[in-house]
């Protein structure tokens, strides 16, 4: 038995010749439609969708194919590494490389990292930080210092 739902949904998706359902399906949604007397509206709507669409005629679009392949196609424009890659390797209008580009962009790594050196703190006390000479020293004397009970 079929559910008034997938009724519909079957005259919805296969129109209302009951030829072009599924086999499995077909039989018994010819039980059921005698259940259903309101679906054979629907179905009798359907019928004269098939109807009117069938009797339609296309029009002609006589040389469309070869019209629409003879359209040129939009221009491409290049995605950010082609865009990228011309502001790099530019050439002026009289051949000449503009080179200044390559190395603005070879600094700004350079530029970034002057500028986080420069924000760092390093203001503390100078008389606490030993030099290389006096850590040895002390590194010396303290082996000596544990050893001697």
């Amino acid at each position: 038995m079929l559910s008034r739902d997938r009724l519909i949904s079957l005259i919805d998706a296969y129109g209302g010749d009951l030829q072009r359902w599924p086999a499995a399906e077909r039989e018994l949604a010819e039980q059921c439609l005698d259940n259903y007397p309101e679906l054979l509206a629907e179905l009798k709507n359907a019928q004269a969708l098939d109807s009117w669409l069938s009797d339609s005629q296309t029009p002609a679009f006589a040389g469309l194919e070869a019209r629409l392949l003879a359209q040129p196609l939009p221009p491409r424009r290049p995605g950010i590494l082609g865009w990228a890659g011309h502001w790099l390797m530019a050439v002026t209008s009289a051949g000449v490389a503009q080179w200044w580009r390559p190395a603005v962009l070879a600094c700004i790594p350079l530029m970034l990292g002057l500028y986080v050196g420069m924000q760092l703190n390093l203001d503390s006390d100078a008389n606490t930080w030993l030099t290389t000479d006096e850590e040895l020293y002390w590194m010396a004397l303290g082996e000596l210092v544990e050893e001697t009970p």
